[in-house]
């Protein structure tokens, strides 16, 4: 019964707007459409800032669903990059780290210039010194020590 009323009352709006002159339609879609980006600009940083509080609550499973989220639905987002450095830091912390590698390296090779690619570099190092390769180890650290040298000497 209500989904018979609601199609009808769609069907009256479509109706009404395809009624007034296009000056006024074109209105109508465009504040609809500033209404969305709005609204997504505000459900992306909802997310993202859920995200960090189950982390900081140590609800790595719930922050990683929630970054995930971000990367999946919102690519155009100012949290995006940010997502992406916290989900590794989530398989990190969940003890995954075969993820945890296989996601930080990925970001690397698609952002070599990420903004927490020091921080990238020690989670790998400490990734492999969790699975018992301390040659890769050892490689990572090596890596980070250049980086954070770099930036220090700036």
């Amino acid at each position: 019964m209500y989904q018979l009323q609601a199609t009808q009352y769609i069907g009256k709006t479509e109706s009404f707007i395809q009624g007034m002159p296009v000056e006024e339609r074109e209105s109508i879609t465009d504040t609809t459409a500033q209404k969305t980006v709005k609204r997504t600009e505000k459900d992306d940083s909802r997310v993202f800032f859920e995200g960090m509080n189950y982390f900081s609550q140590e609800d790595y499973e719930s922050a990683l669903n929630s970054f995930k989220h971000i990367i999946t639905k919102y690519q155009a987002s100012e949290h995006y990059s940010k997502a992406l450095f916290e989900t590794g830091r989530c398989f990190y912390f969940l003890k995954q780290y075969d993820n945890c590698m296989k996601h930080f390296t990925a970001l690397i090779q698609k952002m070599p210039k990420h903004p927490d690619i020091v921080d990238t570099l020690l989670y790998l190092g400490l990734s492999c010194e969790s699975k018992g390769n301390n040659a890769k180890l050892l490689l990572f650290l090596i890596k980070y020590l250049q980086w954070v040298m770099i930036i220090h000497s700036q």
